[in-house]
């Protein structure tokens, strides 16, 4: 996934020319076999594309996942010939494409149970369900969002219109990358198509999965950042025995020193949060907010995107929505693009970080003299 950003903005009716990279497909390029010999020796990084946040997938998830696993023959079981099932599976005349899904889905049940139970939905669902399948069976698959090449005019123009855009799904395969499978029926006037690979050249065989079996990602090292300086999990970035903080916001105080004591425990938390803040790591400074938000009541729910939780969290503190979406562009582009910020983007996203902390603590103590 690429994104563009200009520095001036586009007049209308102006042209620019984007020159794409493309995976070759067959002759020496991306084959059957090729990505069935990749294995699973995986980069650290790739284990947060296994993660499954709770409440995001449920039992129905967790059952196909392991119904197609075992249906896979067993020299069969490695990621390549999963991530094809899945695609296979969803794909399959089971599922029905449609947009009109409303009703459909039981409350708070994962947009993945609801696809699998009714096997009705749009691009959307089937991509979520795709990688959450793919996660329950531990090989990194993410979400992504954008456009089918859309209608050939000839001449080599393609009209690319609303109607093209799409939701598929990346597998990533050591050594190779990141490859697009699309699961979801239909489309195929604008270019929607499964991913079809060659068999390719003979590759050596690997030991295959066995089911429920859960194949071991290296424990996350400490991040480092541009400055040298050696970050700690957000998890651990609070001083020891600072528990208490959470429970003192909760009971607050009585009215009569109510305020005084908002006031010291805002300072105490000042110190011991922002003594090494996480703001040089886009993805670190992100979890900090989430963190702190969930601690408060406003974390993030399991089907919200980057983009979603921030916008939902800016909507119980308008004053910080632009701190807020800095410090989620950051996070988007540092996973997604593989760009870390530097100079005044680091800058900005310290200081973004900073003051969106700061205005979830407001939040808390407007909350608790309000009561």
């Amino acid at each position: 996934m690429s994104v563009i950003d200009f520095r001036d903005s586009l007049e209308r009716e102006e042209a620019y020319e984007v020159v794409a990279l493309v995976p070759e497909i067959g002759a020496g390029g991306l084959s059957r076999n090729l990505l069935s010999s990749a294995g699973t020796r995986y980069p650290i990084w790739a284990e947060r594309f296994v993660n499954v946040q709770p409440g995001s997938t449920g039992p129905e998830t967790r059952r196909t996942a392991q119904r197609i696993l075992r249906q896979l023959p067993t020299a069969e079981r490695d990621p390549f010939h999963i991530a094809d099932a899945v695609q296979r599976f969803l794909f399959g005349s089971d599922f029905v494409y449609s947009t009109d899904v409303r009703g459909r889905c039981e409350p708070r049940e994962s947009i993945a149970d609801c696809l699998l139970r009714q096997k009705m939905g749009y691009c959307q669902h089937f991509a979520t369900t795709m990688v959450m399948l793919l996660r329950e069976l531990r090989v990194p698959a993410r979400y992504v969002q954008g456009y089918l090449p859309g209608r050939a005019l000839g001449d080599g123009l393609y009209e690319v219109d609303v109607a093209a855009a799409h939701a598929w799904v990346e597998v990533y395969f050591p050594e190779v990358g990141w490859v697009r499978f699309d699961p979801t029926p239909g489309n195929s006037e604008n270019g929607q198509q499964l991913t079809e690979l060659p068999e390719g050249p003979p590759a050596p065989s690997l030991e295959p999965i066995a089911p429920e079996a859960t194949p071991v990602f290296a424990s996350p090292e400490p991040t480092e950042d541009l400055e040298g300086e050696v970050l700690p999990p957000v998890a651990e970035e609070r001083p020891p025995g600072s528990d208490w903080l959470a429970d003192a916001v909760r009971s607050l105080l009585l009215p009569a020193v109510g305020v005084l004591g908002l006031v010291a425990l805002a300072a105490l938390m000042l110190v011991g949060r922002f003594r090494r803040l996480p703001g040089s790591a886009p993805d670190l400074a992100f979890q900090g907010i989430v963190s702190l938000a969930t601690r408060f009541g406003h974390g993030p729910r399991p089907t919200q995107t980057t983009y979603e939780f921030t916008s939902s969290l800016a909507e119980a503190v308008p004053t910080m929505t632009r701190e807020l979406h800095v410090v989620a562009h950051a996070k988007v582009e540092s996973t997604y693009g593989r760009r870390l910020p530097s100079g005044e983007g680091l800058a900005a996203l310290r200081l973004a970080y900073r003051r969106a902390r700061v205005g979830l603590l407001r939040l808390v103590i407007r909350r608790s003299r309000g009561r």
